[in-house]
């Protein structure tokens, strides 16, 4: 899914690491060449897909502060 976003928006590919199998574990990277405006963050999770996800050994998700970050950059 990211290589077509990547094509379509004309951003630079950066190979964003994916969490180890099995790890519950999360991954995050920003994307350099968004047009003004247009940030662009990746982000993966190994692990089950929940309205609040958490990794492996938190006892809180991170998604509050993911998306506040992502929201005040704009």
């Amino acid at each position: 899914m990211i290589d077509v976003a990547l094509k379509d928006g004309g951003w630079a590919a950066q190979g964003p690491p994916e969490p180890g199998k099995g790890s519950g574990a999360h991954s995050c990277v920003s994307y350099t060449g968004c047009s003004s405006g247009h940030p662009t963050r990746w982000r993966a999770f190994d692990g089950d897909h929940t309205p609040s996800p958490k990794d492996n050994g938190q006892p809180t998700t991170r998604d509050p502060r993911e998306v506040w970050g992502f929201f005040t950059q704009l």
